[in-house]
């Protein structure tokens, strides 16, 4: 006889490939931007502190700059599942009762730093 016991085992195992299965993440184009977005999502921690040394800009300025798909990278990770790496970029990003003055002849006109990424289901 079937018991609650074996069907709750055999949903389990069976529901498990199904959440599995993730999306792939891949740059748009190679630009610095687009590979931290994809490095954003799809490594670890480490992994995404390296790409971010490696790609000659400091964490803080990323976490307040880069738009991955029109939107933040810590919200971008957020949405991938990559908690570890959203909670630390929120962390350093401005928070929204916070007043900055910059001096307009200090400030360089420099491009907003944005990434493409395209995400296919598997």
């Amino acid at each position: 006889m079937f018991n609650y016991r074996t069907l709750a085992i055999a949903t389990t195992l069976m529901a498990a490939p199904l959440m599995s299965q993730a999306a792939t993440y891949e740059a748009a184009d190679q630009s610095v931007a687009s590979r931290l977005c994809v490095s954003a999502v799809t490594q670890n921690t480490i992994g995404f502190i390296t790409a971010v040394d490696q790609s000659g800009y400091k964490l803080t300025y990323i976490a307040r700059n880069l738009h991955c798909n029109d939107e933040p990278v810590a919200y971008f990770a957020a949405d991938a599942g990559q908690d570890m790496i959203a909670a630390r970029l929120e962390r350093l990003m401005v928070s929204p009762g916070r007043t900055e003055i910059k001096d307009v002849v200090a400030v360089p006109s420099s491009k907003p730093l944005s990434g493409q990424v395209l995400i296919a289901p598997k």
